[in-house]
């Protein structure tokens, strides 16, 4: 299981019709963006928000930029 910590700022409060809320992360190292993938690939990937330590939101979906590190995650 893969957790990321973040802060509740990256948090898109509007939900997508059948998509969740969005997090946009920022570039990340090639070997974070690496772990994170292989994570959602085995759904195994969760978001903690800093201000509510021990809560995790499952990713039900990711969208991985091709040109870059940077990646969207969509949570409930």
């Amino acid at each position: 299981m893969k957790v990321f910590v973040l802060s509740r700022v990256l948090l898109n409060p509007i939900a997508l019709p059948g998509m969740g809320k969005s997090i946009d992360l920022p570039e990340m190292a090639p070997q974070e963006n690496q772990e994170m993938r292989m994570a959602f690939s085995q759904g195994e990937l969760y978001v903690e928000f800093d201000d509510e330590p021990g809560v995790t939101h499952k990713v039900i979906n990711l969208w991985a930029n091709p040109h870059s590190s940077q990646a969207t995650l969509f949570i409930r």
